[in-house]
């Protein structure tokens, strides 16, 4: 692929070629709440015929808490990128989803100021309208639907932030904040669990 190009993945820190990190290749790292991951973890799970899984939330909240799940565990993954970001070691510019939700101006003014692009008025409204996300689940080619066990998209489902208070219970909120202080995910507090939509 002609540079400059963009790969999207999941790959753990510990994955990602060395070339990479040896050129100072870019790498956006997008984090979202735990809350919202694990809901949409379990859904995604759930609507899989590849992993074939009926259990309910309640079955399935310990296996994400204690990582044992095809993707491993959420924590050491984040905390790792988290680690990496914040030495500032690598060319890493850290995102949270839910500055696209609350804050979408900004958060694409500083991605693009990382990026080197040049932004206008037209380019914001450009990307505004291209990520909302209606238009994406309408327009994205969607490789997942083959493996849909209902017909579903497996991976874009609401993109809504704050679903998960309609599954956690106080118990599995508590669980999941003692996990993350054990971790140490949240030592900047930069999670959201709502927004208010710009």
């Amino acid at each position: 692929l002609p540079s400059p190009r963009v790969l999207s993945s999941h790959l753990p820190y510990s994955r990602i070629p060395l070339d990479f990190l040896r050129k100072r290749s870019k790498i956006v790292l997008c984090v979202r709440n735990p809350r919202d991951v694990a809901v949409s973890y379990y859904k995604f799970i759930s609507n899989l015929k590849v992993w074939d899984y009926d259990g309910s939330w309640n079955n399935f909240f310990p296996l994400f808490l204690n990582g044992n799940l095809p993707y491993n565990s959420w924590f050491e993954h984040t905390e790792t990128w988290l680690k990496v970001a914040r030495l500032g070691k690598h060319n890493v510019h850290l995102v949270y989803y839910e500055d696209f939700h609350q804050g979408f101006e900004a958060t694409v003014l500083s991605l693009a100021k990382f990026l080197e692009i040049d932004v206008t008025a037209e380019f914001l409204e450009n990307v505004h309208r291209e990520t909302m996300f209606a238009n994406m689940k309408s327009m994205k080619v969607d490789m997942t639907m083959d493996l849909s066990r209902n017909g579903s998209s497996p991976i874009y489902r609401t993109g809504r932030v704050g679903d998960w208070a309609s599954w956690f219970t106080p118990e599995q909120l508590k669980q999941l904040d003692q996990k993350m202080g054990a971790w140490n995910v949240n030592l900047d507090n930069r999670f959201k669990y709502t927004v208010t939509t710009d």
